[in-house]
């Protein structure tokens, strides 16, 4: 057996690498989707967003064949590489949905250069590619992808300091129109008129739009900001803070009139009621039969086994050689 001897200069810089890739990710920092889930409201805010870029940018078959140089398309109107990103995915899962495209199209689709950034499109192709995105796989497509983006809005608004549903909202606007270093200069104009730091944190929307229109960086689509401002307020948010979280409703109904016990003979049948049930099951020749019989007394419901029942269940049980368990 032959062995390789490695120069000691190279032992002590290999390790000195290895130590500083551990402290690296040692001191890296947690995933932000940990720190604002606690705080931020998931369950509504993605409806939310959507629904306000699905008013605000375009249908699923809104196609701009020149936005600024380049295309953009669908629900949030992804642009130039974006967009490309996008028709990408719904080729990937209807793949004969190409041969719906013109031929320019599907040779940048198919090249691994191409990225769109100063794409645009003839009238051809902007039919084309609308009919696509309308298409039952590019609405799969795109909401797919719109709530991949979305939850990056959330993560980018809670690092640049948004600390409540309705300035992620109104954050998230931002992002979606100037992208993240337009945004980042968005923010650090804000922060400068408000007096603030790299630090300093919005939980206000009242608060933020002020900043907003009190900047003259700002005015930039400045009737975009307000459409956010005006949905968020429509939807009865908090424009001051985050909302509490909603106490549950107590429950006002009525529980199901059945008794929700373990039967120890059907009536009519030889067999244990497990055995019908296990047979019926298509998979179950993959699956183990029962074992035991488990009961819980009282019932998730409610519902009390008499001794004759259970007397019952345990002969059943006894005469199968199957295990009674009861848990009270």
């Amino acid at each position: 057996m032959r062995y390789i001897r490695f120069p000691a200069r190279f032992l002590r810089r290999l390790t000195a690498l290895v130590l500083a890739l551990s402290l690296c990710l040692c001191a890296a920092p947690a995933a932000s989707a940990s720190d604002w889930s606690g705080v931020l409201n998931e369950d509504r805010l993605l409806p939310a967003m959507l629904d306000f870029f699905k008013g605000t940018e375009g249908s699923y078959g809104s196609v701009n064949p020149n936005d600024n140089g380049a295309l953009s398309v669908g629900i949030l109107q992804w642009h130039g590489v974006r967009a490309l990103r996008l028709v990408r995915r719904v080729i990937r899962a209807d793949p004969d949905a190409i041969w719906n495209l013109p031929a320019s199209l599907r040779s940048e689709i198919r090249d691994e250069n191409a990225t769109w950034n100063s794409r645009t499109l003839t009238p051809a192709e902007k039919t084309a590619l609308s009919a696509l995105l309308a298409a039952p796989s590019g609405v799969a497509a795109q909401d797919a992808q719109a709530r991949e983006d979305l939850t990056d809005y959330i993560d980018l608004a809670w690092s640049a300091g948004m600390r409540s549903d309705a300035v992620t909202l109104y954050w998230a606007s931002i992002l979606n129109q100037f992208g993240t270093g337009g945004a980042q200069t968005y923010l650090r104009r804000i922060r400068e008129t408000v007096g603030g730091d790299e630090t300093t944190c919005f939980s206000s929307l009242i608060d933020l739009h002020a900043a907003v229109c009190n900047t003259s960086y700002g005015h930039r689509y400045l009737a975009t900001r307000e459409r956010a401002y005006a949905f968020i307020e429509a939807l009865g948010w908090s424009l001051t803070g985050q909302d509490a979280p909603e106490p549950p409703e107590p429950f006002s109904g009525t529980y199901p009139a059945v008794e929700f016990k373990c039967k120890a003979m059907q009536e009519g049948n030889s067999s244990p009621p497990w055995d019908k049930d296990f047979y019926a099951d298509p998979s179950h020749s993959h699956m183990v039969y029962p074992g035991a019989v488990y009961i819980s007394h009282p019932t998730e419901y409610g519902s009390l086994y008499s001794l004759k029942e259970l007397t019952a269940l345990k002969e059943v049980c006894a005469e199968y050689a199957v295990p009674l368990y009861m848990d009270g």
